[in-house]
């Protein structure tokens, strides 16, 4: 895999992580797909950051250590970090239908997150997660 191939960038609570996110990752994925399908990324991603600073490191000091690489198989792309364990596909997918009823000003991060990739998890040793998200079916 060349350089051009792969991106790495560490993300800190105390900074701008969403925007800086959007933009190292928008400007990687633009030569290889289209705006929508690099917004579904895009989004997907943002929601795993969200909930990550949210309610892993609750609001607190925390980093994100974010790996994007182009495989045989598409787009990989690993975030790791040191917040309490979650392992978000362990938890029954909310409908938003149902979560619309109930008037939820949340939950909709993980239905968004594992509607458009493909995620799997991963306990880090010492602790900590990574979340390992793929295209579904080549494409998000």
């Amino acid at each position: 895999m060349s350089e051009a191939d792969r991106l790495s960038f560490t993300l800190s609570h105390d900074g701008a992580p969403l925007s800086t996110a959007r933009t190292c990752l928008s400007d990687f994925l633009a030569p290889r797909m289209g705006d929508l399908e690099r917004n579904r990324i895009l989004l997907a991603v943002e929601e795993a950051l969200v909930n990550t600073f949210e309610h892993g490191y609750a609001g607190g000091p925390g980093s994100i250590d974010v790996n994007v690489g182009w495989t045989n198989d598409g787009l990989k792309i690993e975030l790791s970090d040191r917040a309490k364990e979650y392992d978000p596909t362990s938890v029954p997918l909310p409908s938003p239908e149902q979560l619309s009823e109930d008037g939820a000003t949340g939950g909709y991060g993980l239905f968004l997150l594992r509607t458009l990739m493909k995620v799997q998890y991963q306990k880090r040793d010492g602790g900590g997660n990574t979340l390992v998200l793929t295209q579904r079916g080549g494409h998000a």
